[in-house]
């Protein structure tokens, strides 16, 4: 059954990019519920930004990933990178930071940092 068949509409396509990385592009999908945020299909996984690289190489990453692939969804926590230490605690965060601040605000992707055990208050 189809997507559209069943009523899911939270993976459905709505534009394709093309991107100098990838041979068919990217696609990008609305995250879902009630939102019109649309983002690609992939995800970057920032996990262990700054415990397997440096802070000028994990922005690297992220620019080629948002450049050259089309990539605007990025998985992020508070807990990152992992295994956690006090000497990174932040260091993800940074890595990420340093990518945004060089962006342009309308390329600007979407950024939700995940807090285990639920939203700070």
């Amino acid at each position: 059954m189809t997507d559209e068949q069943n009523g899911n509409s939270y993976n459905k396509i709505v534009k394709t990019v093309d991107c100098s990385g990838l041979k068919n592009g990217m696609d990008y999908v609305k995250l879902g519920g009630d939102s019109d945020l649309v983002v690609s299909k992939v995800c970057m996984g920032t996990m262990t930004y700054g415990i397997q690289n440096t802070l000028e190489e994990g922005a690297a990453l992220l620019d080629k990933s948002f450049d050259e692939y089309g990539i605007n969804f990025l998985d992020t926590a508070e807990i990152y990178p992992v295994p956690p230490n006090a000497e990174s605690q932040g260091d993800t965060d940074r890595c990420v930071y340093e990518f945004l601040k060089k962006k342009e605000i309308e390329r600007m992707l979407y950024w939700q940092p995940r807090w285990l055990g639920g939203v700070p208050s």
